[in-house]
C-alpha cells in the first residue's frame, strides 16, 4: 500500500464568515488562531483540511495558511465548502 495522509491525524478546520473557524464542533473567532495553530503542533498534527465555507474570503484563507507555515505546518490541503469571495 502506499503512504498515504492518515485521516485519522488530520485536523479538519472549517473557515466561515469573519474568519470563525469551527474546529473539533467549537468556534473560534479570528484573534484564537495562533492558539489553535499551537495546539496543533503541541498534539503532533501535521496535517490540516481547511474547508472553506460561503462567506469566507481569500485574504482568511491566506491568514489561516500563514498562521500554520510559520509553525511548520505545511501539509495542508483545502476543500471548497462555499465559494470563496
Amino acid at each position: 500500500a502506499g503512504r498515504g495522509t492518515d485521516i485519522r491525524s488530520t485536523a479538519v478546520w472549517t473557515l466561515g464568515p469573519d474568519g470563525q473557524i469551527t474546529a473539533s464542533g467549537q468556534r473560534f473567532g479570528p484573534d484564537r488562531l495562533p492558539v489553535l495553530a499551537d495546539a496543533l503542533v503541541a498534539q503532533g498534527t501535521r496535517d490540516v483540511l481547511v474547508v472553506v465555507g460561503q462567506g469566507a474570503r481569500v485574504q482568511q484563507v491566506v491568514t489561516v495558511l500563514q498562521a500554520l507555515s510559520l509553525r511548520g505546518i505545511t501539509s495542508v490541503q483545502i476543500a471548497g465548502g462555499g465559494a470563496a469571495q
